[in-house]
């Protein structure tokens, strides 16, 4: 064979094996598009808001004097338990005695007055039945008499309130607690004006207390009576305590124009381990849902890569751990779906959908316990498969066609 000839037979086979490969060489390589599965089952779905709040007492008395005076003595101090009708503290008693005393005696030259008068009315009285006198000196008499009775009940309401004045020199516990806050010391004087001021304060019960947290606007709508939330405080890092909604305040407050409202949430604080004050880290649940049906979010926004949906497949019904109320099928509407993995292949479930989390999404109506769902799928080059956690095996896809010179 000449040089020539040899020459030109090998550069036609080898643009007939680049031909080749060219036309055919992609078409061996194919797309291989792995699922990840998890089989339904039963859990919880929760949300939350978060917030900041001030620890307080459920009820706090704010004890005063309505009187002014010098304090002579002080019978408590901080964190003292009082019974309700303790004696907190006493004034110095020397003026109000005294006032109490020039009271008396006005109230006894006021009876003595009204006496007198009310005598010369009963003669004046019979002289005029007897027709001995005018009538002007009946009229007279009883003008006297309606003046001395003025005069004598407005000295026993002066009476009565030296009397008072005396009693309130002497302060007592008006409920059963605990001495919060002692502001006067002995020999202080206190001037009692148009308000009182605030000699003691005293908390009803420390085993009970109460956060009020500001909640911001845009969360306050979520919040709701009965929800239940916990905290933290600083003074124990690593201890959580618990509570429930029980008030939300109406009235806002605006601050650097963020506008928030005052939630109530009452906890119990048997170990005394909360004091007022204390500032408190906030989570609200505003959703908790336990044993329901859930699968993630992006089941329901995954869309496999085929043209065409199979048909529902051939042969004996779903084995255990599908749902046999719901066969696999084609989803024939816009309604809410998931993609089932049954024997080997994938097929769409129309579902009915709840309450979400953002993350997870609760399923009323269309799973059951043990349905495979596919949740995510990741594209590689190769054979198609389909994997899934339960196992970790690789499937060939049902829906993709097979290179020139295979069989499907």
């Amino acid at each position: 064979m000449k040089p020539k000839t040899i020459i030109l037979t090998i550069v036609v086979i080898v643009s007939a094996i680049f031909a080749y490969e060219f036309l055919y060489g992609n078409s061996t390589t194919q797309t291989e598009v792995t699922y990840k599965t998890l089989s339904v089952h039963y859990g919880s779905l929760s949300n939350s808001i978060s917030s900041t709040g001030t620890i307080e007492p459920i009820s706090t008395v704010d004890v005063g004097t309505q009187v002014s005076g010098k304090i002579e003595k002080v019978y408590v101090t901080y964190n003292d338990k009082v019974k309700k009708g303790r004696l907190l503290a006493e004034l110095d008693k020397t003026a109000l005695l005294s006032a109490l005393k020039d009271e008396e005696n006005s109230l006894k030259a006021a009876q003595v007055e009204y006496d007198y008068q009310n005598k010369i009315y009963s003669r004046a009285k019979e002289l005029f039945e007897g027709k001995f006198t005018a009538d002007t000196d009946l009229e007279t008499a009883k003008y006297n008499l309606d003046n001395a009775l003025i005069k004598l009940e407005r000295a026993r309401l002066s009476y009565k309130k030296a009397e008072d004045n005396l009693s309130y020199a002497s302060i007592f516990s008006p409920i059963d607690g605990m001495v919060l806050s002692v502001t006067v010391e002995e020999g202080q004087t206190v001037a009692a004006s148009l308000s009182s001021p605030t000699l003691f304060t005293i908390v009803n019960d420390l085993s009970s207390m109460e956060v009020v947290a500001a909640v911001d606007e845009a969360d306050i709508g979520s919040v709701k009576e009965g929800q239940k939330a916990d905290f933290t405080v600083d003074a124990y890092p690593d201890d959580s305590f618990s509570g429930t909604v029980s008030q939300i305040r109406i009235e806002p407050t605006v601050s650097s124009n963020v506008v928030t409202y005052d939630v109530i949430v009452k906890v119990s604080n048997g170990e005394g381990k909360l004091l007022p004050g204390m500032t408190a880290s906030l989570n609200i649940y505003t959703l908790t849902k336990n044993n329901i049906l859930t699968v993630p979010i992006k089941a329901l926004e995954l869309t496999p890569p085929v043209s065409e949906l199979p048909g529902p497949p051939p042969g004996p019904g779903p084995g255990p751990g599908v749902n046999t109320e719901m066969a696999p099928k084609k989803n024939t509407d816009n309604s809410d779906h998931v993609w089932i993995r049954y024997n080997g292949s994938i097929f769409p479930r129309p579902v009915c959908t709840g309450e979400s989390d953002g993350d997870n999404i609760e399923i009323t109506d269309g799973l059951a316990v043990g349905d495979t769902v596919i949740v995510s799928m990741s594209a590689g080059t190769g054979q198609l498969s389909t994997n899934h956690t339960s196992s970790g095996s690789a499937e060939k896809s049902p829906f993709m066609p097979t290179p020139p010179g295979r069989k499907n």
